[in-house]
């Protein structure tokens, strides 16, 4: 619910910016250069952390959630406004530790949620590809990437008890699908509201097998260079 009261508002404003600029040629097949910068709200999906224990032998396990958190994403490109389109896309995103639940020592299940503190970041460099359709005043687009994500973790504290921040990183293969509706307020710019799925390999942090996926809401301006 968060999001919608965030999207729908946002979809209406470029909706109504549609008057305007109606006149515009939205079916434009020119290849261009083109720049784009965008913020986004990350909703950071659950993920069941494991590890194996040299020194037990156990293999330990946990469920962990997260609070959501912004990201920023710039996109350098060329292709068509009503077509396909080549992009190189460099994000940040980042994301706190809210909780961990239902711990696992092999067989054994201990029920139950304990409050966690720490943040999770990464940025990723992407190789995107974009097909766009016109609609009316809008284009429709879609398209998906791949590329590679530094994802670093930090630990602050568990169950309200606060110890020296633990921290770790890798780099690990990472791959998007994205869509949403872009809206040419002038000529050399536009705006655009999307949604954005991001995922990652499994990150090895301390010891720990963890896969990172994210939803993301995004709102983005372009600007075409030529």
């Amino acid at each position: 619910m968060r999001v919608l009261r965030i999207a729908l508002p946002t979809l209406l404003a470029l909706l109504l910016l549609a008057g305007p600029v109606s006149g515009q040629d939205y079916r434009d097949r020119q290849p261009r250069l083109y720049v784009s910068a965008g913020g986004a709200l990350v909703l950071a999906a659950d993920v069941h952390a494991s590890a194996h224990d040299s020194f037990t032998g156990q293999r330990v396990g946990t469920d962990v959630a997260f609070d959501a958190g912004p990201g920023l994403v710039l996109v350098m490109g060329y292709g068509q406004k009503a077509g396909v389109r080549g992009e190189i896309e460099f994000a940040y995103r980042t994301f706190a530790i809210d909780k961990i639940s239902n711990l696992r020592l092999d067989e054994l299940v201990v029920p139950g949620s304990v409050e966690a503190g720490g943040d999770v970041t990464s940025f990723s460099v992407m190789g995107n590809i974009v097909s766009s359709l016109p609609l009316g005043p809008l284009n429709f687009y879609v398209g998906g990437g791949i590329g590679i994500a530094r994802v670093e973790a930090e630990w602050r504290s568990l169950a309200g008890l606060s110890f020296p921040e633990v921290d770790d990183r890798e780099d690990v293969f990472a791959w998007q699908l994205f869509t949403g509706f872009q809206h040419h307020l002038l000529e050399d710019l536009s705006a655009a509201l999307g949604y954005r799925y991001f995922a990652t390999d499994d990150s090895r942090l301390r010891r720990a097998g963890a896969p990172a996926g994210s939803h993301n809401l995004e709102l983005s301006i372009t600007h075409w260079l030529n």
